[in-house]
């Protein structure tokens, strides 16, 4: 089991979490698996890597969500998840997008699919539900928040710095062409900070 430090934020002491980390396979760092960026929401910074282990599990394997019109979808994703490192396939059942792996390295979790409803019933944005993207760093933030908006997507907040989150944390906030709230967001260290 894996086991990381974070920094403290805000005034809380820093804390241990046996909790699982990957290795990028793009840039060879070790990042927090998706069930660490919860928090980065909630404004931790600092990840501190002691071990990594293959056995490492994300807690969120993939994440679906509803479009009525699958095409208006294709061209909003398609316009930020390849710049992110993803794949897009496209079946019957609808998209499916994932970060590829070389052969015997363990999938990037979780995978996003885009999809019809199941029931039948129109899909709708689920009031509260956001999903986050991480991006490179805080100019390529700006510019998938542009792609977005050029490819049907619609503002819900321009990307930039925000007063209730870490220093580090950039992001950008917006809708798809069926209302689901999207996220992309840096927290590189090399990129400037809200406090200067």
């Amino acid at each position: 089991m894996t086991v990381a430090r974070f920094t403290g934020w805000l005034g809380r002491p820093a804390q241990e979490s046996r909790t699982p980390v990957h290795q990028d396979w793009r840039t060879g760092l070790f990042a927090a698996r998706p069930s660490v960026l919860l928090h980065v929401h909630q404004g931790m910074r600092n990840l501190d890597t002691r071990t990594v282990s293959k056995e490492s599990r994300s807690m969120i394997s993939y994440v679906t969500i509803g479009a009525e019109d699958l095409d208006a979808a294709k061209r909003f994703y398609n316009a930020v998840l390849p710049a992110l490192g993803y794949t897009q396939t496209e079946g019957p059942e609808g998209l499916s997008y994932a970060l590829p792996m070389p052969d015997g390295i363990q999938p990037v979790l979780p995978d996003f699919y885009v999809k019809p409803t199941f029931n039948g019933a129109p899909a709708t944005a689920g009031n509260g539900a956001m999903v986050a993207f991480e991006a490179h760093d805080q100019k390529q933030v700006s510019a998938l928040h542009a792609a977005a908006l050029n490819a049907g997507g619609t503002d819900e907040g321009a990307p930039g710095f925000r007063p209730n989150y870490g220093p580090r944390f950039y992001v950008g906030y917006l809708r798809d062409p069926q209302g689901n709230k999207i996220a992309l967001y840096s927290s590189h260290p090399d990129d400037p900070t809200r406090d200067g």
